[in-house]
């Protein structure tokens, strides 16, 4: 399958080859699924290359494939290769509008993960976490 080529391609540190083959996939008008948008921002992951990895992720907003938390973690690992701390604080925003099941214990490790030490910041989004409970009624 399409997919099971472009995770090769990733395990093999060919992120343009994973891309190739991605394109190959929509241009024989299959449509892809997550978890070929997963694998092919994965494969962009292993490289930095958080341009290709961001362009995927919108593009499968924009289909019917819909990003999960794996999509999300794929893009803030490869902000963190890369040095891109405001985008990955800006995925983390984005799961906390989309509201996704779980975003809330993602958090430390997105901060953790981009190294974040400003306390506004961390202080903000463990606030946001702490009211997403209460009002969830997921602790007394």
């Amino acid at each position: 399958t399409y997919s099971a080529s472009i995770s090769a391609c990733e395990k093999a540190s060919h992120w343009q080859q994973a891309l190739h083959t991605f394109g190959d996939m929509i241009r024989s008008e299959l449509v892809p699924d997550i978890v070929a948008y997963n694998a092919s921002m994965n494969a962009c992951r292993r490289s930095g290359e958080w341009q290709h990895a961001l362009a995927l992720l919108l593009q499968a907003q924009s289909c019917s494939a819909c990003p999960d938390l794996v999509s999300y973690r794929e893009l803030v690992n490869v902000c963190e290769k890369s040095g891109q701390m405001p985008l990955g604080l800006e995925l983390l925003w984005d799961l906390e509008e989309l509201d996704m099941k779980d975003s809330i214990s993602y958090r430390p490790w997105v901060l953790a993960k981009l190294s974040v030490s400003d306390p506004d910041v961390i202080h903000t989004s463990l606030n946001e976490a702490m009211l997403h409970l209460k009002s969830s009624s997921q602790i007394p």
